[in-house]
């Protein structure tokens, strides 16, 4: 394994769920805040469900690439998460919807799936060495 996969293999096994943390802060701020604004993908031309996805995805890709990673709870908390921020929307004045809710599951799965063939990549990489 390279000095590089080392470092990032590294970077996700020690901090996996602290940047799972961070991504989803990051999304709830988004979320929550007024359409035109900063959070909005809509203002850069990305497709809403697109966005839904990858935002997700990363999330969940953090937590599962870490070995040993229990992942029931980290997926329910997430979908949880993602239920109650589109509760909030209509408060900010934005809207939240079932389709958004589908983006984020396709997009916890998408991730959950990416992150157990990176995690077996770094396993199998590390027991090369």
């Amino acid at each position: 394994m390279n000095k590089l996969s080392a470092l990032i293999r590294e970077l996700f096994f020690r901090y996996g769920y602290l940047l799972s943390i961070i991504t989803l802060l990051v999304i709830t701020l988004a979320s929550l805040s007024p359409r035109g604004t900063a959070g909005d993908p809509s203002t850069v031309g990305i497709p809403d469900y697109f966005a839904h996805i990858v935002a997700y995805a990363s999330v969940i890709l953090f937590a599962v690439v870490r070995p040993a990673a229990p992942l029931f709870w980290p997926i329910i908390t997430v979908l949880a998460w993602s239920c109650v921020i589109e509760l909030l929307q209509p408060l900010v004045g934005r809207s939240g919807n079932l389709h958004d809710l589908g983006a984020n599951a396709i997009g916890v799965f998408v991730g959950w799936i990416a992150g157990q063939l990176l995690r077996r990549f770094f396993i199998s990489a590390s027991a090369k060495r």
